[in-house]
């Protein structure tokens, strides 16, 4: 897994979030590949780096804030290029996924969002 990091253009990160922080096997991930990478440096290509956050219990922007942060401080502290990210709340109900939509998000918003950010990764 981490020489296929080091040789990626592009690294996604998509993980629920249940309080505002990275779960505990996440950050455990992020900081077995900032201890590789540490170590290197000279093999790796220049990545980009974005997460999704899957918010799953609070439907906040707010809530994403410190997952976010990390996120994007694993990027610089790592050498990726962060390229941003989505974060949205979802529920499941009889094995699909749908939108919480007294927050104002549909399916259709969702996918929508996954599509154009897929297309302006590939660009990038």
């Amino acid at each position: 897994m981490l020489d296929a990091i080091d040789a990626a253009d592009l690294v996604l990160l998509a993980f629920p979030l249940y309080v505002d922080s990275l779960p505990a096997p996440v950050m455990n991930a992020l900081e077995h590949i900032a201890s590789h990478r540490a170590t290197q440096r000279e093999n790796q290509a220049t990545s980009i780096f974005a997460a999704i956050i899957e918010l799953r219990i609070f439907l906040s922007r707010i809530t994403n804030a410190t997952a976010l942060r990390s996120a994007k401080t694993f990027a610089r502290l790592t050498h990726f290029e962060w390229a941003g990210s989505l974060a949205f709340g979802c529920r499941r109900r009889d094995g699909a996924w749908y939108a919480v939509e007294r927050v104002g998000w549909t399916r259709h918003s969702i996918e929508e969002a996954l599509d154009l950010s897929a297309e302006s990764l590939a660009r990038a």
